[in-house]
């Protein structure tokens, strides 16, 4: 064996001595339990005695019991999350509770929560709103003040600010400087009575003012109902009783349909939001209707505390209601009622918001076409009954806010109901002819006041005002003719009171409508007058019906009842436009002969109870009480100060001087100085308001197009004529003045 360098053998001893040090480190297991090395050593043994078996793989769950699992799991996380974020932060407050401090306006809150949809309004008003979950899907709603909803061409604010300015042209263009002095203090009631009405959108609290916090663990499923044997009293009456009958629904939703969804909240399980809401808003109705309908006054206290009590219920599911619903039958019916509803509260921007979604539900199940041939007699007719309904109620309310209808006449191929129909009831027979009258009104925005339409020239604009005015009377003689028919066969089942207050009532509102029609119509030249012969007439027999109205529901020994039914639904419900034009026409003539008919009115709603019934009407009250109260003063200082000229001939007189120096506009106008006069008219008066640094507000320039300098223009007042500008200035600020008139 040859001899290894010694360098080398080195490296191997050395390398041995490292193997046996590590082998002395060493110590492998005897497999004993435990084994003697971990006895030696006082360590604990950490050997298997036994091979670790292997786990099981396990399928993926999918089935909905362990996605319930999981969503409760993640709804527990996330409200202990808020609750400990709740610790730290202020304690929540209740949703109907006061604020201890007001908020800025202009402070804004990013907090927004998909999942639902605190309150109607705030798809069309985009308020800024915080929400802080409760528990179970129900969330406590913060709303901060936002920007003003725009409203559009047809709605009394527009008129409102027409009359104020020209009050203020008047006082302006008055040769005796007394006149300005004496009038002062009557426009400053004036502007008050205007002023008090710029607010921003309603917060939740005034929206749902019986809203009551949800709490945790619970949810709108909970909600108590009145006691069964009284639901089943009132039931009964409705059924006995027609005056409880036809004033309850309708023809809107059967006794039977109602029925069916009472039975289902009423009983244990499962129940939508859609099924609350029609179940909380009919036993409201219900308990209303039945308390007018007795006599004795422990049971009417009785039925008013339970109304209250659904009221109650009603708004926390309002104020509680998911953004998301499902596309069927019942959501239709619901967002109806609840639209309805916001009506009779005056809150008709709430109350769009909720029939435009009642709207796109009935289009998206295809309600607006024939039904197929599978269905039968009742189910068409039930269909067609809900169609109808929404229908009248959003024609209407488009008109009222000055916004476009969702409905389109020539997408709608469900036919009409005919005059062989019978519904059975008055409402359901009467409901061809307010179809009718939806519809019209839907045109008058269309054709005269929407922006396009006052971009067309003056000649065409009057040509549609003059056929939608005779297809208006046409229609106003259609429904007079079934209201002499149906008293005549059936006047005994409601009371010829009762018939004789409806005729006038549909009167009243087809005419405040033709009178909005004879707004648009130029006046013949050479009139000084801002309007047409045929607007004032109108205006003048309006507020006469209004007074025989007025007349036969005093004669009525239920007309508490029909009073407040007639302030809700006519009074409060379009935009009373004959008071504005007699107004002015007081204030351009000097004559107050028409000073009567307003007088009528503005007693009639100052009569009225301080009631919770009535409150819709207050502002309104506040409104044509100031606009009379100038009236009369006005008239009563120009009949003291002889020396004064009226206006309208201030106006002829210093446009015939300017035209003669030919520098008056031959421009188109619509019965007011020519664009050109106007301007020149203005800048050489000094305005009432900066004159004594008070001012009214929007009453500035009225003579002068004060559109054409309005932001809300954008790029669309130089495509119009100074007339169409003029109209569209009149009608543009409906905004402030409805929701003045909401009762807020």
């Amino acid at each position: 064996m040859p001899s290894m360098p010694p360098a080398q053998g080195k490296d191997i001893l050395r390398n041995q001595h490292e193997y046996r040090r590590l082998r002395y480190l060493q110590v492998k297991c005897d497999r004993e339990s435990p084994c003697s090395h971990c006895i030696k050593s006082g360590a604990q043994c950490s050997y298997a005695t036994a091979p670790k078996p292997r786990e099981r793989r396990q399928r993926v769950m999918v089935s909905h019991t362990y996605d319930s699992k999981l969503d409760a799991i993640s709804r527990k996380i996330d409200d202990l999350g808020q609750r400990m974020s709740q610790l730290t932060n202020e304690p929540t407050r209740s949703r109907v509770s006061k604020p201890d401090f007001a908020v800025p306006a202009n402070i804004e809150h990013c907090q927004v929560s998909f999942g639902l949809t605190p309150s109607p309004s705030s798809l069309g008003s985009t308020p800024n709103q915080g929400v802080n979950p409760t528990g179970d899907g129900i969330s406590e709603v913060n709303y901060d003040s936002s920007k003003d909803e725009y409203e559009g061409e047809s709605s009394l604010f527009a008129h409102a600010v027409f009359a104020s300015r020209f009050l203020q042209n008047a006082i302006n263009n008055a040769t005796n400087t007394e006149v300005a002095h004496e009038m002062e203090a009557a426009i400053d009631g004036l502007r008050n009575a205007v002023n008090s009405g710029k607010q921003q959108s309603d917060t939740i609290d005034k929206l749902y003012p019986r809203a009551k916090a949800i709490p945790p663990g619970s949810s709108t499923r909970n909600l108590p109902l009145p006691p069964i044997d009284k639901v089943f009293m009132c039931l009964r009456m409705a059924r006995e009783c027609q005056q409880v009958a036809t004033l309850w629904l309708g023809d809107y939703i059967t006794p039977t349909q109602f029925n069916d969804y009472f039975i289902k909240i009423a009983s244990p399980g499962p129940a939508t939001e859609a099924e609350l809401i029609i179940v909380h808003c009919g036993l409201y109705w219900l308990f209303c209707e039945c308390s007018k309908a007795v006599t004795n006054d422990e049971v009417r206290q009785d039925y008013d505390a339970q109304a209250l009590i659904c009221k109650e219920n009603l708004e926390t599911v309002l104020a509680n209601l998911r953004f998301h619903q499902p596309t069927n039958i019942d959501v239709a019916y619901a967002m109806g009622m609840a639209s309805l509803y916001c009506l009779q509260k005056n809150k008709p921007s709430t109350a769009w918001n909720f029939i435009n979604s009642a709207a796109h539900t009935i289009q998206a199940l295809g309600l607006q076409h024939n039904a197929t041939a599978g269905e039968g007699t009742e189910e068409k007719a039930r269909k067609g009954n809900l169609f109808w309904t929404i229908y009248m109620s959003e024609k209407t309310l488009s008109l009222r806010l000055g916004r476009s209808s969702t409905f389109r006449d020539h997408d709608i191929t469900l036919a009409r109901p005919g005059i062989e129909r019978h519904a059975g009831n008055f409402l359901g027979d009467i409901a061809r002819y307010w179809i009718d009258l939806s519809s019209i009104q839907g045109r008058v925005y269309d054709e005269i006041y929407s922006p396009g339409a006052l971009m067309q020239p003056p000649d065409i604009r009057t040509s549609r005002a003059q056929a939608l005015a005779a297809e208006l009377k046409s229609a106003m003689q259609n429904a007079q003719d079934f209201h002499d028919r149906y008293e005549a066969r059936k006047g005994h089942l409601l009371g010829r009171g009762y018939h004789e207050i409806a005729r006038r009532s549909d009167r009243v509102t087809s005419l405040c409508i033709l009178t909005l029609i004879y707004r648009s119509i130029p006046p013949e030249k050479p009139s000084t007058s801002a309007f047409c012969q045929e607007c004032i007439d109108t205006a003048r027999e309006t507020l006469r019906e209004h007074d025989r109205c007025v007349a036969a529901i005093t004669k009525e020994r239920s007309k508490t009842i029909f009073l407040e039914a007639y302030i809700n639904w006519t009074i409060t419900q379009s935009p009373f436009i004959p008071f504005i034009i007699l107004f002015c026409h007081i204030i351009e003539t000097s004559d107050g002969s028409d000073l009567e008919h307003m007088r009528g009115l503005v007693e009639m709603l100052e009569a009225t109870p301080d009631t919770s019934a009535y409150n819709t009407c207050d502002r309104q009250r506040r409104l044509f009480k100031a606009l009379y109260d100038v009236a009369t003063k006005y008239v009563e200082v120009k009949t003291r100060t002889q020396g004064g000229v009226s206006w309208s001939t201030a106006r002829k007189q210093y446009a015939d001087a300017l035209a003669g120096a030919g520098t008056a506009s031959s421009g188109p106008g619509t019965g007011t100085l020519d664009q050109q006069t106007a301007g020149d008219a203005s800048c050489n008066m000094t305005s009432y308001g900066e004159g004594n640094g008070s001012g009214i507000g929007l009453m500035d320039g009225l003579v002068a197009p004060a559109a054409l300098q309005n932001p809300a223009f954008g790029d669309v007042d130089m495509e119009m004529d100074l007339s169409g500008a003029e109209l569209w200035d009149w009608f543009n600020k409906n905004q402030s003045i409805l929701r003045m008139l909401e009762d807020t």
